[in-house]
């Protein structure tokens, strides 16, 4: 993880049970902060005015001013009433009433975006059965990390008289979190090692990704050689409304 990684502190909907104790939390915290910086200018409306509700105590609780005085050596890079930009946290301070809460907020970030920036992808695999066929690449050359897979069905839709069997459906792109959209390539290049896809903005919003990926493939001639014939079956299959515009394998 990079020294100068940010993370961003949105506005979350929580639950609240007992109100009473997240109020008497945060009082705890800011009389203890009154007592050892007392004269603080940016405390002042946090002191002149302690929480008398749930609402109000959350909004000190996840405070970048709290963050500031909680946590020793952080650097506050920009903040607002609903969220913080910060360095990255690696420590939690002792007894932290909502250390449970910011560990489940931790593991959704890290799954929620299979793609930070461009990682290179050091495995190419296909998989097929009587129903259907995979290309895919995944970042670590056992199979794990960030992945993204190319599938199509095998099995076509009954004919027309007089025309050809088709799939109906068309190709799916997924990830290793499970999220899958039907269609949504809009160009796919394959150019020096580097795979370069653009994806419909509903696409991206559905998978979670960024709608351009630019993923440096490092594998074998013969990986690159399977990749391209792979891409090349699954992303002509389906409606012709479906397929990349711009295919360049």
């Amino acid at each position: 993880m990079r020294s100068d990684e940010y993370y961003l502190l949105n506005a979350v909907k929580v639950r609240i049970d007992d109100g009473t104790a997240i109020c008497a939390a945060a009082n705890d915290e800011l009389n203890a902060l009154r007592r050892t910086h007392g004269q603080e200018p940016d405390l002042q409306p946090f002191l002149d005015a302690p929480p008398s509700s749930p609402a109000a105590a959350l909004i000190w609780l996840t405070s970048a001013v709290r963050l500031k005085y909680l946590y020793a050596g952080l650097e506050i890079r920009a903040d607002g009433r609903f969220f913080a930009r910060a360095d990255v946290l690696t420590s939690f301070p002792p007894d932290d009433p909502l250390e449970a809460f910011w560990a489940q907020a931790g593991e959704r970030l890290d799954h929620d975006e299979p793609f930070s920036g461009s990682p290179a992808m050091r495995r190419v695999g296909v998989a097929q059965d009587d129903e259907s066929f995979t290309v895919g690449l995944a970042e670590h050359a056992d199979g794990t990390g960030a992945a993204l897979l190319f599938s199509h069905g095998l099995a076509p839709a009954p004919a027309r008289p007089g025309r050809k069997a088709a799939p109906s459906e068309p190709y799916s792109l997924s990830t290793h979190t499970g999220a899958t959209y039907y269609g949504g390539v809009r160009t796919c290049v394959l150019r020096e090692g580097t795979l370069h896809i653009t994806l419909s903005r509903t696409a991206s919003q559905r998978l979670g990704v960024s709608p351009e990926l630019v993923l440096p493939v490092h594998v074998s001639e013969d990986d690159l050689d399977v990749l391209r014939n792979g891409l090349r079956q699954v992303l002509t299959s389906g409606p012709r409304r479906s397929r990349p515009h711009t295919l360049e394998l």
